[in-house]
């Protein structure tokens, strides 16, 4: 149930923040659900695919998908500063 919020989440994020990255980390019973959006220009320079991969490696999970949406989850909360810092890195 907390995905399918957490997506519906991303998709009214969508209509007010075009050419945008959102990225969201949820905790569900000891998982931390991630998903990711990526779309307008920001598709000329970013994956979701590879954004979601990175922070579920930091949070000791998995995920992936395609360039505009990805999701995965992860299980390491401590870790997810650290994986925040990650995709700030990548989108600099």
């Amino acid at each position: 149930k907390l995905m399918s919020g957490i997506v519906s989440l991303i998709d009214k994020l969508k209509v007010s923040h075009a050419n945008s990255i959102i990225l969201l980390i949820g905790e569900d019973n000891g998982s931390l659900p991630v998903v990711c959006s990526v779309n307008g220009k920001a598709l000329n320079s970013y994956q979701a695919g590879q954004l979601v991969r990175k922070v579920c490696e930091c949070l000791q999970g998995s995920g992936g998908g395609r360039n505009d949406f990805a999701s995965g989850a992860g299980r390491n909360k401590e870790n997810i500063q650290n994986a925040i810092d990650s995709v700030k890195e990548m989108i600099k």
